[in-house]
């Protein structure tokens, strides 16, 4: 019985010893093969990064977007959305609209008289004077800077403001916003057929108009960056002070660069920003605020808060 039971063991362990001696030479004449989320990647080691979400802060304003672009070809990757796609007022970003269309017929030495309805419509700056003559570029800097509804409405008055905002449809068009409305060169509301118009966008359209604005008309955005600028007449008599809406300035330092900018008032309780800039590390991004009762204090918990995601 002693021998049979030795006997079987002997045998048991020749087998296992073939088996495993087998196994390893098979072992040797394949090649290993890692599993990495399910799929399988012969001799290469697959090292996935991850991208931790954007935080979910709390903004104010009805929309919000933040984005980093890609300056030469105008895409966005989205971090951080509140209603990216709703139509919202914009009010006086729509400047940025009306300076673009204007670039686009007239030279920036080209002169405009300053008519009695710029100075008369709504929100007037009470700086300029009927009949005193200012060139392009002083308008220019005057609607962008301070934001000066008087700039824009004669802007728009050489060829009428109907013309001149069909003229912004067309642009806008061009600049694939697809989202934007437009019916004041100022953006301010207007009457039309007995009813109330202002101008609206999303906070992607928006996002997009600047991008856009900085590959096409870069040189046009950097008014935008300035704190304050110089305006005067063409006799140089009538010279004033415009300082910028943007209260906002100071964060762009310490590496941090204001690529341009637009502040919008619809009511005191219905403010917007939007803002193109580059980081430390040179990456660029566009952030969005509209509709907000505190448009500074929702961008600027926005940058602070990609200021601490991006460390």
């Amino acid at each position: 019985m002693f021998t049979r039971v030795l006997f079987g063991i002997m045998i048991f362990s020749i087998v296992g010893i073939g088996v495993l001696q087998a196994i390893s030479v098979y072992a040797t004449n394949i090649k290993p093969t890692l599993v990495v989320d399910e799929v399988k990647i012969d001799n290469a080691l697959q090292i996935t990064t991850y991208t931790p979400p954007f935080p979910q802060v709390e903004i104010l304003g009805k929309g919000a977007f933040l984005a980093k672009v890609d300056l030469t070809t105008g895409s966005m990757t989205p971090l951080y959305v509140k209603n990216e796609h709703q139509k919202l007022p914009i009010a006086s970003i729509s400047k940025l609209l009306t300076a673009y269309t204007s670039i686009q017929t007239k030279n920036l030495n080209d002169t405009y008289t300053i008519s009695e309805w710029a100075v008369s419509g709504p929100w007037p700056s009470k700086k300029f004077q009927v009949g005193d003559v200012y060139t392009l570029r002083e308008l220019l800097e005057a609607s962008l800077v301070e934001s000066n509804n008087d700039a824009a409405r004669v802007l728009a008055s050489v060829v009428g403001e109907r013309r001149f905002v069909q003229n912004m449809n067309m642009a806008a068009s061009a600049l694939a916003l697809s989202e934007s409305s437009f019916f004041s060169a100022d953006g301010t509301d207007r009457v039309i057929e007995n009813k109330a118009v202002e101008n609206t966008s999303t906070p992607h359209d928006v996002a997009q108009l600047i991008t856009n604005l900085y590959r096409h008309a870069p040189d046009l955005l950097a008014v935008t960056t300035k704190p304050y600028v110089q305006i005067s007449d063409v006799t140089g008599q009538r010279i004033f002070t415009a300082h910028t809406t943007n209260k906002l300035m100071s964060f762009f330092s310490d590496g941090y660069t204001l690529l341009g900018g637009k502040t919008g008032t619809s009511l005191w309780e219905s403010k917007h920003l939007v803002l193109l800039f580059t980081d430390m590390k040179e990456d660029a991004y566009v952030a969005v605020v509209l509709d907000s009762a505190d448009n500074f204090s929702d961008m600027k918990l926005l940058l602070e808060t990609l200021t601490q995601y991006n460390q």
